[in-house]
């Protein structure tokens, strides 16, 4: 992820070169999570690591509590898939079986990250 930010930092970035000056320069990235659990306010929040997705090491979370999930790059709402590093039919294939374990969860809501306010 780092080396995909310096790119972006730099100007020579997958994104940078579709949206230039719309990509801010100061980009951060988050610490890495040392556990797979999170608690917050006395609520068990679990990180739950994903095989292959939208992309590579994606993770979503989980609070059985109130059976919320919310996702980045698994569950998609209102908008196309990126499907550029789920070529194979392999990495389909593994997006679709998470997909599957995720729907097993029985949810009341579900968060899809990816969107952005306008």
């Amino acid at each position: 992820m780092r080396a995909e930010t310096d790119r972006e930092k730099d100007g020579k970035g997958f994104w940078h070169r579709r949206f230039g000056a719309e990509i801010p320069k100061n980009l951060g990235l988050l610490d890495v999570l040392k556990d797979d659990v999170i608690i917050f306010k006395e609520e068990i929040i679990d990180i739950i690591r994903l095989e292959h997705t939208g992309t590579n090491d994606s993770t979503y979370i989980w609070m059985l509590s109130i059976k919320l999930a919310v996702s980045r790059e698994a569950v998609y709402h209102g908008m196309y898939p990126y499907l550029n590093k789920s070529k194979t039919k392999k990495t389909r294939n593994e997006w679709r079986a998470t997909l599957d374990n995720i729907e097993k969860l029985k949810l009341m809501s579900i968060v899809d990250a990816m969107l952005t306010q306008k």
